[in-house]
């Protein structure tokens, strides 16, 4: 068994998140879990009107095309707010892309590169940047972010990869 599934399993933390007692495994059928697809658009406009000025980090990884795509979380989110405060851009770790974001006046909708429907589980490193970030600074792109958050001077993944010889590209252009 996995951290996360030891971790759910506890009585106390179930009793905590207030759920019945259930024996959890990732991506099981053993939960009664039922894939209806019902908006999440009701509860968040409920957290805009009770608690305005609230930060809300929406995220889907880029790979997952069942459970959560982005491609239907994107029109489902621009229901709440039309009004984009910054427009869809990267977000970078280490200098390559990370995913994309975009910033609303009532929340914020980022992308993880390379993640499924688990997002921290596929891209562990790049979810707890765009977590921490957010949390700390209320941004992803924020300059005001530590130096470690910044990005650097490589503009794309591809520039990264060039950096190191490592695009198939490369090898024809140093001819």
């Amino acid at each position: 068994m996995d951290t996360a599934a030891a971790y759910l399993n506890r009585a106390d933390v179930q009793k905590v998140l207030n759920v019945p007692a259930t024996q959890w495994s990732p991506c099981s059928n053993k939960l009664n879990y039922d894939i209806v697809g019902n908006s999440m658009v009701p509860l968040y406009e409920f957290f805009f009107k009770a608690k305005p000025g609230l930060k809300v980090l929406v995220y889907s990884g880029d790979l997952d095309i069942l459970t959560v795509p982005f491609a239907f979380t994107q029109p489902c989110i621009s229901q709440l707010s039309p009004k984009i405060t910054v427009p869809w851009q990267p977000w970078f770790v280490n200098g390559a892309t990370a995913g994309y974001v975009e910033v609303y006046d009532k929340y914020t909708y980022a992308t993880v590169k390379g993640a499924g429907h688990e997002t921290p589980e596929y891209q562990p490193y790049s979810s707890f940047q765009m977590i921490q970030r957010f949390i700390t600074t209320g941004s992803l792109t924020s300059p005001s972010s530590p130096v470690s958050y910044r990005r650097s001077n490589y503009k794309t993944q591809g520039d990264m990869l060039r950096k190191y010889g490592l695009s198939p590209l490369h090898r024809f252009m140093k001819k």
